[in-house]
């Protein structure tokens, strides 16, 4: 059974090298029986912060910013998340803002978010 934190982990692909294939193998295996002790590592260095770029959320629909299909790609951000901007058109800019928000709200989250919850979930369930 494939576990929800080894998102994202494939067979490697047949254009890596020798070496890569071997980390890639390396990584793999440590991720199938590695998730109960990367729980309690988090459960044992508190406090503990993840931190991930905007690509977990593109999955889910929700675009980046800076990727050549982000928003920045259509939209200047001088002309939407700039103070000057907010003050020449405070309106264009909470229209702006309004549609992500909607989109924000219906987003469902992703596997990756799914495996950080999971991780979240083996570290609270054994405190106490």
């Amino acid at each position: 059974m494939r576990h929800s934190l080894s998102v994202g982990l494939r067979k490697a692909n047949a254009h890596v090298g020798a070496e890569a294939e071997a980390v890639h193998a390396r990584h793999s295996t440590a991720v199938a029986h590695g998730v109960s002790d990367l729980a309690g590592l988090v459960r044992e260095r508190q406090p503990c912060v993840v931190l991930t770029g905007a690509g977990i959320s593109t999955e889910s629909g929700i675009p980046d910013f800076r990727s050549p299909g982000g928003i920045w790609a259509k939209y200047d951000p001088m002309d939407y998340a700039s103070i000057d901007a907010f003050r020449r058109d405070p309106v264009k800019v909470w229209e702006f803002y309004a549609l992500r928000f909607e989109l924000l709200r219906t987003a469902e989250p992703n596997a990756g978010h799914l495996a950080l919850a999971d991780l979240e979930r083996r570290v609270w369930s054994r405190r106490s």
